[in-house]
């Protein structure tokens, strides 16, 4: 019967070898050591990935064409109130050049009254005062034989020229006198008649032939 060694190890030594035998039983065969680093790899980039994707166009909205049409109707009331307001400016502009502050308006005229005559006509001054017409009559010029008619001024802001017209509008071959008052959106129209010595406000006996 042989002999046997017997081997005595340190505890270190004994540790060691413990250590190593446990080592090579949990490593893994080569095979399985591939496939498994295999599965770590990351995923290769696909090549649509890599490229930027284009940015996508957006189409600008299209505004409804009523749009435009109020958009339209818009700018062409604007224009009539910035163009009324500057005929209106224009209009006051030129009263006060021709008729001054206030509105005065003088002419002469053979109306056939106090003895008037083309070489001494009487002498009308129309004044727009305190909302009213004031029409000064001096008969053949004379200031001593000067009379006053008055009539009121309807929608008025003092601003409306007052003129003088004289036409026989009654068939009697006598001229009457015809007021107009030029108000910014109408004309206001009063008739006086002749009575052969003054002037009187027209009534519904009176023919009128404007």
């Amino acid at each position: 019967m042989a002999n046997k060694r017997k081997i005595i190890l340190t505890e270190q030594q004994y540790a060691e070898l413990v250590k190593a035998r446990d080592s090579h039983a949990l490593a893994l065969p080569p095979q399985r050591q591939k496939i498994t680093t295999g599965q770590v790899q990351s995923r290769p980039t696909r090549k649509a990935d890599q490229e930027p994707q284009p940015a996508k166009s957006h189409r600008p909205r299209q505004m409804h064409w009523l749009f435009y049409v109020g958009l339209g109707m818009m700018a062409v009331l604007a224009l009539w109130v910035a163009g009324n307001a500057v005929v209106t400016w224009g209009k006051q502009l030129s009263n006060d050049i021709r008729y001054g502050t206030p509105r005065t308006y003088q002419v002469d005229q053979v109306v056939g009254q106090g003895g008037d005559s083309p070489a001494h006509p009487s002498h009308f001054i129309a004044i727009n005062e305190n909302h009213q017409a004031i029409i000064i009559e001096l008969k053949a010029g004379d200031p001593a034989q000067a009379i006053t008619y008055t009539t009121p001024i309807h929608n008025d802001n003092g601003e409306a020229p007052v003129t003088l017209a004289f036409r026989d509008i009654t068939g009697d071959g006598k001229l009457d006198m015809i007021i107009h008052i030029q108000l910014l959106t109408r004309e206001q129209i009063v008739v006086f008649i002749n009575t052969g010595t003054q002037f009187r406000p027209a009534n519904g006996n009176d023919h009128i032939k404007l």
